[in-house]
Formats: C-alpha cells, structure tokens, sequence
C-alpha cells in the first residue's frame, strides 16, 4: 500500500478552505475541450461547504457548472484518465477551462487573476524535473503571496506529497501570513501544521505525558539523556505496522541504546495487547482509545504512516517519519 498523507488534511488541512460567515455567491465553471465531444468530469473541493463529488456532463465539447459558495476556496476538476485541474473558485465569478482533451497538462483556466497566475505557473513546469518543479513551487508562493493562487500550489506541491519538506513550508508560511495576515484560509492551515512545524527534525521534542498500558505515567524528563524512538502504529493495515515490527525486530538485537515508546492508535486495547505480546513489542507501551483524537496526535504533530520520531539524548528532533525499509540503515547511525 502506498504511503499516504493520512486524512489528507481532509479533514485538518481541508477546512482551511470553510466559509467563514459571508454571504453565499454563485460561482460558475465554463469550458470546451477540443476532441471530446461527450463525456463526464468530475469536480470536487476539500472545503467543507462543499460536501460532496459532482458529475460535470460533457455536450458537444462544452461544459458547465454553477453552485454557490460562501468564500473563495480550491476546487478540482478530473478527468476519466484521473488528471485533474485545481482552479481557484470565487464567488460572483465564472473560470473559463480552455483546451485539448489530448493534451491535458496544457489545459488553460481564466477568468480571474488568481486563475491566470496559476495557468501561466502550470504552463512553465511542462517538461521540468521534480525537483525543479518543487523549486519553481517555491519560486511563486514567494512571488505573489497574497495570492490565493500561492495556497493552491502550496496545497498542490507541498502538503499533497509523501515527503514534507517541513523547513519550506515554514518559511513560506511565514512571508504569505506577512502579505495576508488577516486571510482566515492561511491561518486555519497555519494552526493545523503548527504540531507538525513544532515538532520536526531540529526542533526540541514539545513537552508530553502518556499513561502506559502497565498504569505508569512517562514523559519527557524519564529520556533525559537517553536516545529514545517514538512509534505511532495500529492494525489498520501493514504499511501502518511494518516500520514498528521492523524497528522492534532491530532494536532487541541492542539492548536499551534507544528507549522505545510505542503508540497504539486502536480503540480497542485488547487487540493491542494481543499484537504486543505475540510479536515481545518491548519499551513504553501507551494506547489511550482515542485514535486520531488522541492529544499525542496533535502534540507529535502526526497525519500521516509511517508516524515515528527519533530524539536525542538533549530532547532534539533527529530524524522523523522514517520508511519502513530504511528504519534500520537510520537507527545504526545512533545505536551504540
């Protein structure tokens, strides 16, 4: 299974996009797609407003679709082959989809300036490597970041990915909250990263407590001085207990050079006390009921498996989110 953004910020990072007590406007899309005559899209948003996947009906190569909205958000349009094309929808506005059913990547939105920053952005990635796209993505949230146009790229290449680049999106942040910081948008997505941004590698460990399954009380000060690896899992699926069956199948080969604590996000501590007494899952193990609800979920800043945090003997962030296949080349370089 492939490793995912889990929740996808749907419902963290997608409320960033929520009215917020305007008044309801009627937005519209409007499009023709050279060679396709018929056919179906689909258009969707995160936003909470929107709350559910409508069926766009293609006529003669035409298109359109018309909802009202109560502030600006992003929305998706996908096509039968699962492309799609993020637009920003304002109320009172129509964005007009031009292009080529063929040629997908080159589709041009209009309408708005917000619309037309992006289009021109799409347009300059074609034919770029990854890691230039990514600095290009960088390049023009910088540029114009009182732009809603900088949210939809920041939501595109640096939230909707496998890997945070955790120090990019703090600094970008940071300079869009500086150009908009009244934008209620930004500062939903400001305050659901903040445990993420708070907790990542070079940062101190925040400050926890967590009652063992055994009854005892653990936090931060029990590891002064000691390495110790933190461990979200559950029984959800192998890719969210893999990377902990393969640290602790590692880790008993070295005896207490890294303390362990385990996090169990099942509701049901019978299932996991099941699992850790068949596989010897040894350290401090805590499952509190809560799952996704649980305060060590914000506190750790988690939102996605694999969930691990490696911290050093002075309470500093050394690594986090490791892979599966490479939790145990990572812990060589710190067990002793």
């Amino acid at each position: 299974m492939k490793k995912i953004l889990f929740r996808l910020f749907s419902a963290a990072l997608a409320c960033m996009f929520c009215a917020c007590g305007s008044e309801r406007q009627r937005f519209t899309v409007k499009g023709q797609l050279n060679h396709l005559k018929q056919g179906q899209f689909i258009i969707y948003s995160y936003a909470p407003q929107w709350e559910s996947f409508d069926t766009i009906f293609v006529e003669n190569g035409k298109f359109s679709y018309s909802r009202e909205v109560g502030d600006t958000l992003l929305a998706y349009l996908q096509y039968p082959n699962y492309m799609n094309t993020l637009f920003v929808a304002i109320p009172g506005n129509v964005a007009r989809i031009k292009g080529d059913a063929n040629n997908l990547i080159r589709i041009s939105v209009t309408g708005s300036k917000e619309n037309e920053q992006l289009t021109e952005f799409r347009h300059g990635l074609i034919g770029k490597t990854n890691k230039e796209k990514l600095k290009l993505a960088e390049a023009f949230c910088l540029e114009h970041p009182q732009s809603f146009a900088s949210l939809a790229v920041m939501q595109e290449f640096f939230l909707n990915t496998d890997s945070f680049q955790l120090d990019k999106i703090d600094k970008i942040l940071q300079v869009m909250h500086a150009a908009a910081p009244e934008r209620t948008q930004l500062n939903i997505m400001r305050t659901q990263l903040a445990g993420l941004l708070n907790c990542r590698q070079g940062k101190r460990l925040p400050a926890f407590t967590a009652a063992t399954l055994k009854g005892d009380t653990i936090s931060n000060k029990d590891f002064q001085g000691k390495w110790h690896f933190i461990q979200m899992w559950n029984t959800w699926g192998m890719d969210f207990y893999k990377p902990v069956a393969k640290a602790v199948k590692y880790l008993k080969a070295h005896g207490d050079s890294i303390q362990r604590i385990n996090i169990c996000l099942n509701n049901d501590t019978l299932v996991c006390q099941r699992i850790i007494k068949r596989d010897s899952i040894d350290g401090y193990n805590v499952c509190d009921q809560r799952g996704w609800d649980s305060p060590l979920i914000k506190t750790f800043g988690i939102h996605r498996f694999p969930a691990n945090i490696l911290v050093n003997p002075k309470g500093i962030i050394a690594a986090r989110d490791i892979n599966a296949d490479d939790i145990e080349n990572e812990l060589k370089k710190y067990v002793k």
